[in-house]
């Protein structure tokens, strides 16, 4: 066949940026795997029907070497490799999320058109893209990349930029030369400024901004005639959302959590939205004024001002989501039950009204919230919702038998209290998947051993009910937080909340009885412990609660109450710092008098958690909210997976030991210098600041700032002697393992992802070690360091200069599960298997999955997997180490080899062998 080169290479370059677009599309619907191997299969025969200019020799070797340098692997010619597609021998697009090594490697790749890497563990900054002077695409979310994207406006070819999800910073209206922009996606980075000069960019048709420092009216953006997606939500933008009526072509509208305001009436003109998000804005209107926008697939605007009948939105059939809570809303729940597509519906705190059976025609439901509205009718009817995962109806006045329930096999949440319901609850152990379970203050019956077959129960409040049995049961349940059983019909033995880990409060009344003493050593996150009385036996000798055991047993415990019980605390607690607050600290009162909290004090709590985004619009007693404990009033625990606040909120709250956030919460770890805390777990969120304001907490046990960002050296921690776990992954943190040393108590270690350096050595001195995760850091050093860790289970060393025999990892290690060295210089002695067979020793004997990719052990498969006869392997990542010789799952004299691994299906058959590779185990080679 005659060679067409330009013909071959154009359409191949089309072809692989337009499998690159299929690829995002589907990673967005959880589909990626899938739809990579199958468009790129269709897409490279498609290909191979014409024939492409061979590359070879000195040229080819120069690209292997720099596509290595990237992490990138692959057999033959560089331009055959998966995710690369060259031009007259030249590189011209990279698509690929398995990338380990560092963008500096794309200095001599000066002709790369396309570039993405996302999800990558590729590191380096945007001064390395400098010299891609060609490039129209570059995709580098969620990767290690920094710098600043004002260098970026050297690359005026760009027409998509998505670097969403890094470090990068910088002020975004550098940008505003890339008038060829048509994507621009940079949310939760560091990047900061002012929108407005954004409105320069003609052509862009995606701007997704979220989460960043952002400042600007929102008016300046409506001459982007040709925007389809929006989303500047969780910035400082403002102004008038009526202006944005001029974008016509717009499809996805997000600017929740803005200071926006205006009618959202004007919205109506924008006929082609799909999605509507204003929420938590001051937005206002007429909600049905929306009911023209029939191509509505998503409309939140909760907690805004908007008003009106909901009745009118039941013309939307496109709609999918309709999330409309705490608003002045009005309407009857049965118009809504046209949208047959519903998914999502939550109108709670509205004045909606109506049967709730009338919503059981929308079988598609999976989250139904209208909590707090003055809905009625019969709960059995929604029993025909198959798909509900979700169903908060309380504070209504919905009444049925809660059994009925009992088919809804996907609950996760099912929160029904102070409603009309009844029945018996035994019915709904049959709810396996449920996380949640709230129906306290009903007219319900049944036995509570019943419940204990919900082994994944994490809540669990049945208060003020009439059910009964042997508390003890639940000792299976041993994921519980939370368990409320005050006023119940209940009793036995307290003592089984020592076998629930986590359990952080816990309320009995009635006939439980028990000694704290059989507590002592357990109960380690236990906040608030309530026991009635009459027959409970609070300490051996006396109906009175002395600190002797009970204060050293239950040292993390705030709240102690026992009503009708007079409650001191001996001499002996006066020392114990903020442990002896299980007593009420050293005052002979009946606890049931401190019980309650006052109004202003109510009003302060309030305020304060309300400013970190907790609980808004709630007014009952802040020390009842979820994820809330308190003690006489006072804040000592504080866990939300929603706060969206600022941490200054609490700064005064000089009792709070125990601060778990999640969300959008932001502000600077200074605000907390001044706390007693012992565990602070702000991962995922955007707090800053330097690890230094943290080293006057020498309670902490618990610090997790993972994918935050915080900065500074891991030596201002070295002074924090009772840490058990640090987890400091994805962040800018700098230093030495030699500092980390320090830390003896350490049982979970993760610094991956992070500038940290040293000789991994160094932390031979931290023997309580069971995880242990360094990927992509600095450090070096012998891998033999993992034997003087006896109680190591996960080590993950991957993408560092750790190197070493891995045959001499032999002593210790008896737990070690997870092996991570891929990208490493270990390697493996020649004849390791049978030096192992003769000494008839077992190589890491608990080993369940091995990754050693990368590494250059350039020795057989039998000197790689022999040693691994016995072991209960399930996954090996083998590909790019120069393994030799063929595959052989027998050997001579003994049992099947790898007999373990050729039973276990999900396999990933990665192996490089020299002759072949993946091989079945029946296939030989």
């Amino acid at each position: 066949m005659k060679k067409i080169r330009w013909w071959t290479w154009t359409l191949t370059d089309w072809m692989l940026h337009a499998m690159s677009g299929v690829i995002r599309r589907a990673n967005k619907r959880g589909l990626k795997a899938f739809c990579a191997a199958k468009n790129r299969l269709r897409l490279l025969r498609f290909a191979e029907a014409f024939e492409a200019p061979e590359c070879g020799g000195e040229l080819s070797e120069k690209q292997r070497k720099q596509l290595r340098g990237l992490g990138l692997f692959g057999e033959g010619e560089p331009c055959d490799w998966p995710g690369i597609a060259c031009r007259d021998c030249k590189v011209i697009s990279i698509h690929s999320s398995e990338a380990t090594g560092h963008l500096k490697h794309l200095e001599d790749l000066r002709d790369v058109e396309f570039l993405d890497l996302s999800g990558s563990q590729v590191q380096g900054t945007v001064a390395d893209l400098l010299q891609l002077t060609d490039l129209n695409s570059l995709y580098l979310y969620q990767t290690q990349l920094s710098g600043n994207v004002a260098e970026l406006s050297k690359l005026i070819s760009l027409e998509s930029l998505h670097l969403s999800d890094t470090r990068v910073s910088g002020d975004v209206a550098e940008l505003s030369n890339l008038t060829r922009l048509k994507v621009l996606r940079l949310y939760r980075t560091q990047v900061s400024g002012n929108v407005s000069e954004l409105s320069k960019l003609k052509s862009l048709r995606i701007l997704d901004l979220y989460q960043n420092e952002l400042w600007g009216n929102v008016e300046d953006l409506s001459r982007l005639k040709g925007l389809q997606n929006l989303d500047l939500s969780d910035t400082r933008i403002s102004g008038d959302v009526a202006k944005l009526s001029q974008l016509t072509d717009l499809n996805s509208l997000y600017l929740y959590q803005t200071q926006l305001s205006g009618n959202v009436a004007e919205l109506s003109k924008l006929k082609n939205l799909e999605s509507l998000h204003l929420s938590d804005t001051r937005v206002s209107g007429d909600v049905a004024e929306l009911s023209n926008l029939t191509r509505l697939k998503v409309l939140r605007l909760y907690r805004t001002q908007v008003s009106g009948n909901v009745s009118e939105l039941s013309k939307l059939k496109s709609l999918r989501i309709l999330d409309l809570y705490q608003n002045e809303l009005w309407g009857n729940v049965e118009d809504l039950s046209r949208l047959k597509g519903l998914q999502n519906l939550d109108l709670s705190d509205t004045r909606i009204s109506g049967d709730v059976a009338k919503l059981s025609q929308l079988t598609d439901l999976n989250s139904l919230y209208l909590y707090q509205t003055q809905l009625s009718g019969n709960v059995a009817e929604l029993s025909k919702l198959k798909s509900l995962e979700s169903l908060h109806l309380s504070d209504t006045r919905v009444s049925g038998d809660v059994a009925e329930l009992s088919n809804l096999t996907r609950l996760k949440v099912l929160r029904l209290y102070r409603t009309q319901v009844s029945g018996n609850v035994s019915e709904l152990s049959k709810l396996k998947s449920l996380r949640i379970l709230y129906l306290y203050q009903n007219e319900l019956s049944g036995n509570v051993e019943d419940l204990s077959k919900l082994k994944g129960l994490q809540y669990l409040d049945l208060s003020e009910t009439q059910v009964s049995g042997n508390v003890a049961e639940l000792k299976t349940s041993t994921r519980l937080h939370k368990l409320s059983l005050a006023h119940t019909q209940v009793h036995g033995d307290v003592g089984f909340i020592a076998q629930i880990p986590d359990l952080v409060e816990a309320r009995f009344s009635n006939a439980v009885s028990g000694k704290l003493e059989d507590l002592e050593g357990c109960c380690r996150h236990l906040r608030e412990l309530h026991l009635g009385v009459p027959a409970l036996i609070l300490c051996s000798k006396s109906a009175r609660v002395s600190c002797t055991p009970a204060a050293n047993s239950l040292n993390r415990l705030n709240h102690f109450c026992s009503e009708e019980t007079q409650v001191r605390t001996s001499e002996e607690c006066q020392d114990l710092g903020h442990r002896s607050s299980l007593l009420l600290e050293g005052k002979e009162v009946v606890a049931s008098e401190a019980l309650g909290c006052p109004e202003e004090a109510q009003q302060k709590l309030r305020g304060q958690l309300q400013g970190l985004g907790i609980g808004e619009g709630q007014q009952q007693d802040p020390c009842r909210w979820m994820g809330i404990d308190c003690n006489r009033c006072e804040v000592r625990s504080i866990e939300s997976d929603q706060a969206t606040g600022h941490l200054s909120s609490v700064k005064e709250m000089t009792k709070l030991d125990r601060l778990i956030l999640r969300g959008q919460v932001r502000g600077n770890i200074a605000e907390l210098s001044k706390l007693k805390l012992w565990i602070l777990d702000l991962a995922h969120t955007r707090v800053v600041g330097d690890l230094t304001e943290l080293s006057k907490l020498k309670g902490l046990e618990v610090l997790d700032l993972s994918q935050s960002q915080v900065v500074g050296n891991v030596s201002a921690l070295c002074n924090l002697t009772k840490l058990t776990r640090l987890h400091l992954s994805q962040t800018q943190i700098v230093g030495e393992l030699g500092e980390v040393s320090k830390l003896k108590e350490l049982g979970n270690l993760d610094l991956s992802q992070t500038r940290v350096a040293g000789d991994v050595g160094e932390l031979s001195k931290l023997r309580k070690l069971t995880d242990l995760q360094l990927s992509q850091t600095k450090v070096h050093g012998d891998i033999t360091v993992i034997t003087s860790m006896p109680y190591v289970i996960k080590v993950d060393l991957s993408g560092t200069a750790v190197s070493g025999d891995l045959t001499n990892v032999k002593r210790g290690c008896l737990n070690l599960r997870e092996l991570r060295l891929g990208d490493t210089q270990v390697w493996i002695s020649p004849g390791a298997h049978a030096s192992h067979l003769s000494k008839q020793t077992i190589w890491l004997p608990a080993l369940q999955s091995l990754n050693v990719s990368g590494c250059n052990l350039n020795v057989s498969f039998m000197d790689m997997f022999g040693a691994l006869v016995q072991n209960p392997i399930s996954s090996i990542l083998a590909a790019g180490c120069s393994l030799t010789g063929n595959v052989h799952f027998e050997a001579p004299g003994s049992k099947p080899l790898l007999s373990s691994l050729a039973a276990v299906r999900s396999l990933r058959k990665s192996l490089e062998c020299g002759v072949c590779l993946s091989c079945e185990p029946a296939a030989g080679c």
